[in-house]
């Protein structure tokens, strides 16, 4: 049987804030980002998490052909056990479609797939 609090909380406002921030730098063959996000509220859950990333593109593709890049990101989520997760990844675009794939140090799979229209 599942069982849950909904009654506790179903007429309950709270205040509840988001936010997020990002910035990054590269150049033909050289990337590095930093992001962070932070979600709060009174009572259900209070979260901050980061993400660093270094990469370097083994070869300098001319425009409109595949780019390849290999990715290095640590994820810090000092809520976690685990707070500290460190993943390789391989990102490959052309035109407007970007696939990542990688592992992370808990070997789970990491595949991203973004479209811009």
């Amino acid at each position: 049987m599942f069982n849950t609090d909904y009654k506790k909380y179903s007429n309950k406002k709270e205040f509840v804030s988001y936010g997020k921030f990002s910035a990054d730098w590269e150049t033909r063959n050289l990337f590095v980002s930093y992001s962070n996000q932070s979600f709060k509220t009174e009572s259900v859950d209070n979260t901050f998490t980061q993400k660093t990333r270094f990469g370097i593109a083994p070869y300098i593709a001319k425009y409109g052909s595949l780019h390849t890049w290999l990715i290095y990101e640590l994820h810090h989520m000092p809520g976690e056990n685990n707070n500290l997760v460190s993943s390789l990844l391989v990102r490959l675009f052309k035109s407007t479609n970007l696939v990542e794939i990688g592992l992370d140090k808990n070997k789970n799979a990491i595949l991203n797939y973004i479209k811009r229209f």
